[in-house]
């Protein structure tokens, strides 16, 4: 049997009404000590149903310029809204700071000791942190139409696509996004040598800085840019801004 947890504000005599009373107190006296922004508006409500009852806080207002959205969620979501891009952040390194706050606000009342795998549940409420849909479908648009009107021209246009016919040892930069600017070196191209980005390529590349490396799939070739071609038949020894 699974060992309960217990959050370090745990009381079995609070009801769920004042627990929910305690964590707006909880959120006012983190907005006033800074650890989450001033401006930030959480809806908290509590409720009771057959088998148990939850505590749901919503994200109701963001600070005014507060980026909290993903520039690259969004672009992905409006223009391929069919698939599941379960490998870019929905929400800004900011945003879930604000969220992981709000989560150990929400949780420091409750008790776990629930066991997923013999679907075993056993907490004191049930219920999570989250942000208000109706803010989401606004600002995504806002965010997309802002963003890409600075993005280069889709991947998919015929001219673009025989522009970026990517090989080992190209320089690249990402034209947006949390990294926009900075450049690359393609390290690795797929599984059978350079390819076209509407076949679905995907690579790793190598920062030009730092060595850091990650990895880009198909969805992301298109905030690519290729700024330096190394010769053919030479060979890269290393590369200088």
């Amino acid at each position: 049997m699974t060992e309960r947890v217990y959050g370090k504000k745990y009381d079995r005599s609070l009801t769920n009404k004042e627990i929910a009373a305690a964590i707006r107190q909880d959120i006012k006296a983190a907005i006033a000590k800074g650890k989450l922004p001033k401006s930030l508006k959480v809806s908290v409500r509590y409720d009771h149903f057959s088998g148990g009852s939850s505590i749901d806080a919503r994200v109701t207002a963001w600070p005014e310029g507060f980026m909290w959205l993903n520039p690259d969620w969004c672009v992905l979501t409006t223009e391929k809204p069919n698939q599941y891009h379960d490998r870019v952040p929905r929400y800004t390194k900011q945003a879930e700071a604000v969220m992981e706050t709000l989560k150990e606000i929400h949780g420091a009342y409750n008790h776990d000791g629930s066991d997923s795998m013999v679907d075993h549940f056993d907490v004191k409420y049930y219920g999570d942190v989250g942000v208000d849909w109706e803010l989401e479908k606004p600002e995504c648009e806002r965010v997309y139409k802002r963003w890409r009107g600075v993005q280069t021209p889709s991947a998919h246009d015929a001219a673009q696509a025989e522009a970026m016919n990517i090989a080992l040892g190209d320089e690249v930069i990402f034209t947006h996004g949390p990294i926009a600017g900075h450049r690359f070196i393609v390290i690795n191209v797929g599984h059978s040598g350079p390819q076209n980005v509407n076949d679905g390529l995907s690579l790793d590349i190598r920062s030009v800085d730092d060595g850091h490396t990650i990895y880009v799939d198909g969805d992301d070739l298109g905030y690519l840019k290729i700024t330096k071609r190394v010769p053919q038949g030479m060979r890269v020894v290393r590369f200088k801004h």
